[in-house]
């Protein structure tokens, strides 16, 4: 996916993070603070380092429901700055506020749908889509609609966590 200002309201309250060399994050991703518990994806990422942040792309920890909840406890924020593969210098990264994503498939969104991250079938998680759910919620949903392809999400992060 190309770089994606998904940013639409509010203050991010960013943050700078390390990122690795290998990791080639773009504007827009959903990132996860890699914290040693071995959630990485070893043939995409071979050098793991701790405390980097990554895109959701590269986690896979023991089969879909498990990535999906290590995305959603390790979520950090999105990417406000880009980091081409090769690059090791820390980005600006959100902490906070309304951004805009598609969804896997248009559905009705209700304000306060818990909204978490998508991954397909063979346990490839997508660092710019996500999909309206309750068990790893990434935000709550800021505007309604019915049949709507794309939703305004209030992001909660490691930084500012979800509410209850």
């Amino acid at each position: 996916m190309s770089n994606n200002m998904r940013h639409r309201w509010g203050e991010t309250n960013p943050i700078m993070c390390p990122v690795v060399a290998s990791a080639v994050i773009e504007i827009g991703d959903m990132l996860v603070l890699f914290d040693a518990n071995n959630m990485l994806d070893g043939t995409t990422y071979s050098d793991t380092a701790t405390y980097k942040v990554y895109p959701f792309d590269c986690v896979q920890s023991g089969g879909q429901t498990q990535s999906e909840v290590e995305c959603s406890d390790h979520f950090i924020g999105v990417a406000e700055q880009a980091s081409p593969s090769g690059d090791s210098y820390d980005i600006r990264v959100a902490t906070d506020g309304v951004f805009e994503y598609p969804l896997n498939s248009a559905t009705t969104i209700y304000i306060g749908d818990m909204i978490e991250v998508y991954s397909t079938a063979n346990n490839a998680m997508k660092e710019q889509q996500v999909t309206k759910g309750t068990t790893d919620p990434l935000g709550r949903a800021v505007e309604a609609g019915s049949s709507v392809s794309y939703v305004k999400l209030h992001i909660a992060t490691k930084y500012r966590p979800v509410w209850s």
